[in-house]
């Protein structure tokens, strides 16, 4: 991987890292999916004021109805699940969730795009299962929360949406996919936000607008085009292993700003888990010079 790749996937993670704690203080605030609702709003602005002349609307009915899918998996349903879950559990176990996404992506692609799966992606399986195991197996024995489950929910509709964008939408330019996926899943999180939940007006203080701010333009509108041009270019199995950053630095993070500490148990899965993610961009010394890419163009 050139150095510039790399330099854009730690800042990537390091944005994304830092969403967990931010969203907590958030919810201090606000609802959670009105928090993703003025989320995905900053966003739209934000490219829309910068980024203009680089967005280009595809003309075909096809193109439109691939960008609102993706936006389904990779916004709404993504963003409301994790926010709604990371009300019950703490930052950075939902970060750790949430990134098992790299180990979703192997099973995604090799039941819905017939991917073969090699002996590291096999054990990535194994260790990921393993380290949910541990960490679900510890919640059940001190306290269940559902929120356990909407942080798995959001995981997979993550990994669903990388799957479908690898396959369906990698010729359009990443700030258009950007942009098109967050313009159109704007008016469906408000209505899923109007209708579940109450706006809360009195939580609208500088620590929550700041919050929107960076989770809005560094969190999605920059981090998500980021996001988007490295696996436009890049196989999947060569950036996976990176995601692992994500949780991690919101461990850290987590643990700096609200000095937030878990269980042995949820660091012992993680570690697990961590290890899963990393095998997944490993590849058989025999089949070095074969396109491992387990999402086609």
């Amino acid at each position: 991987m050139r150095g510039k790749s790399f330099l854009l996937l730690v800042i990537l993670t390091m944005f994304w890292g830092l969403n967990f704690p931010l969203l907590k203080i958030g919810l201090l605030y606000e609802s959670s999916l009105y928090i993703m609702f003025f989320r995905i709003l900053v966003a739209v602005l934000f490219m829309f004021i910068v980024f203009h002349k680089k967005i280009k609307f595809p003309k075909s009915i096809r193109a439109n109805i691939f960008l609102f899918i993706f936006g389904l998996f990779n916004m709404i349903l993504f963003f409301g699940f994790w926010s709604i879950g990371e009300g019950t559990e703490s930052a950075s176990l939902s970060s750790i969730i949430i990134y098992t996404y790299p180990i979703i992506v192997i099973i995604l692609a090799r039941v819905f795009l017939s991917d073969k799966l090699n002996k590291y992606k096999t054990a990535s399986l194994i260790l990921g299962f393993a380290g949910m195991v541990i960490i679900f197996s510890n919640q059940l024995l001190v306290k269940f929360n559902i929120g356990l489950v909407y942080l798995l929910i959001a995981a997979i509709s993550f990994s669903s949406g990388a799957v479908f964008m690898k396959k369906y939408l990698i010729n359009i330019n990443p700030i258009t996919i950007n942009f098109v996926q967050s313009l159109y899943s704007l008016p469906v999180m408000f209505l899923w936000a109007f209708f579940t939940e109450k706006i809360n007006f009195s939580g609208f203080n500088i620590y929550f607008i700041s919050i929107v701010l960076y989770m809005g333009i560094l969190g999605t509108a920059v981090a998500y085009s980021i996001y988007i041009d490295l696996y436009q270019h890049l196989n999947v199995s060569s950036i996976a292993s990176y995601f692992f950053l994500v949780p991690a630095f919101s461990v850290v993070f987590t643990l700096i700003i609200l000095h937030e500490i878990n269980s042995y148990y949820t660091y012992i899965g993680f570690i697990i888990i961590g290890t899963g993610i990393f095998l997944t961009s490993k590849t058989p010394k025999n089949k070095k010079n074969v396109n491992n890419n387990p999402l086609p163009k």
